[in-house]
């Protein structure tokens, strides 16, 4: 989400100096100054992360080995973002710790989604995915509101030449230093993707093209075109 990476840093150390409440589900473990809205959050957190697993890999995820940290700021004046950051060894993913800001409202039906989508996709994996495809499919599990403005963006960010070559999109395994594009760009793909074919096609065909890094064969195959 927006300005994600920046705002995670001051997330954290405001979240550990203020927050007076923690909510403990098997999975998540949430920091906020409001017990009722932890709770509140804890209890979306388990929810979404059934109807998730469930809707990008047709299945639920078994408990992880320990609940993920989730430190919440939230305020009306906040702008929507988060950051969850994860370790990846040797086929296993671990070391889970969340930290995110918003209004309840975009907390709740935004940013929850998209950093468990995030987790869902690293369970699966167990391995870093292409930016463009790990933003776009958690961007499309946003409320409406989101999605619209990744895609005012993106025609701005089109026009004014600011667009990513697919042939260097689909490599990407690092953030460029010219971000809110690749989240624009990633998430129309994903999106349309997705409208061509479900969100089960679209995690085999990630599959099929992490195995041999051959994009172009991956989209012939599981969308029929000729090319990226």
């Amino acid at each position: 989400m927006e300005a994600r990476a920046l705002r995670a840093a001051f997330l954290v150390a405001v979240a550990f100096c203020c927050c007076g409440a923690e909510y403990r589900t098997p999975n998540f473990t949430i920091r906020n100054s409001d017990p009722q809205f932890a709770r509140l959050m804890g209890e979306a957190a388990e929810s979404y992360r059934k109807q998730l697993a469930v809707l990008w890999l047709g299945r639920e995820l078994p408990n992880w080995s320990r609940p993920c940290p989730v430190t919440v700021q939230d305020g009306p004046g906040l702008g929507a973002g988060g950051q969850t950051t994860f370790i990846f060894d040797r086929g296993e993913v671990y070391g889970w710790e969340m930290a995110i800001q918003g209004s309840r409202e975009r907390l709740l039906d935004s940013v929850l989604l998209h950093e468990i989508t995030h987790m869902i996709l690293a369970s699966h994996f167990r391995r870093p995915l292409p930016r463009w495809a790990d933003e776009g499919a958690a961007t499309s599990v946003e409320h409406v509101s989101e999605r619209e403005k990744h895609r005012r963006m993106l025609i701005r960010f089109l026009q004014g030449r600011r667009g990513i070559p697919f042939n260097r999109m689909f490599a990407m395994e690092e953030y460029p230093r010219d971000i809110m594009p690749l989240y624009a760009q990633g998430f129309a793909l994903a999106d349309y993707l997705i409208q061509e074919g479900g969100h089960r096609r679209f995690v085999q065909f990630l599959e099929a093209g992490l195995a041999d890094g051959n994009w172009h064969a991956a989209v012939k195959k599981f969308y029929g075109y000729e090319e990226l």
